[in-house]
């Protein structure tokens, strides 16, 4: 048994190390919940006492993220709120990358004149970091302002296979930013599908 399989590793090991891969790219789509806590600026209010606060709204989220390696991935995300008619909203923009400790993080598929090799994974999971820009429209006593900022921060997840093309999906991203009036926090607890495409570029 085993000197057949050293002769099958001989054979099939040096054809998948010379052959052509080609990563499939995910496009996720997640509802969820953020949680947005805030401090008003002095510098923004010279004159007035500075408040803090505290919101949480549900959140829509579109994601498509582009696979480098097999493990590691560049991903823009797009976010807004308002769907549960809150006062306060959450608007966002970001990027980031994406490590994945599962070793497989996308779909893939190795080729060669002599090997036509598919890999998906079952479960995946990962943790990575993001950058972007925000605009919250967040309340105190009895005003609504809004605030225009840059945020940045990490993100971590998980997904499980539900069939070749779809993912099951849950995220958490830890966000820290600074506005123009205010120096925030937002934490997000995401549910959704994702879905291999082929890369887009």
């Amino acid at each position: 048994m085993l000197p057949k399989l050293f002769l099958i590793l001989i054979f099939v090991l040096p054809h998948v190390t010379m052959a052509k891969g080609k990563l499939d790219s995910k496009v996720s789509l997640k509802l969820g919940m953020s949680s947005h806590s805030f401090t008003q600026l002095e510098s923004a209010f010279p004159d007035q006492a500075t408040q803090s606060g505290s919101s949480s709204v549900i959140v829509m989220n579109a994601e498509y993220e582009n696979f480098m390696e097999i493990d590691k991935s560049f991903f823009v995300s797009g976010q807004f709120s308002g769907l549960g008619g809150e006062v306060e909203k959450n608007y966002s923009i970001i990027a980031g990358m994406k490590y994945y400790f599962s070793k497989y993080g996308t779909k893939a598929r190795l080729s060669d004149e002599n090997l036509d090799l598919d890999i998906l994974p079952s479960t995946t999971y990962y943790a990575g970091w993001a950058v972007g820009g925000t605009n919250n429209v967040y309340q105190v006593e009895e005003a609504v302002r809004s605030d225009i900022g840059v945020l940045y921060g990490g993100v971590a997840g998980a997904s499980m296979k539900f069939d070749k093309k779809t993912n099951y999906t849950a995220e958490l991203q830890i966000l820290k930013g600074t506005g123009i009036e205010t120096d925030f926090l937002d934490t997000q607890i995401l549910f959704g599908v994702t879905y291999f495409v082929e890369s887009f570029f």
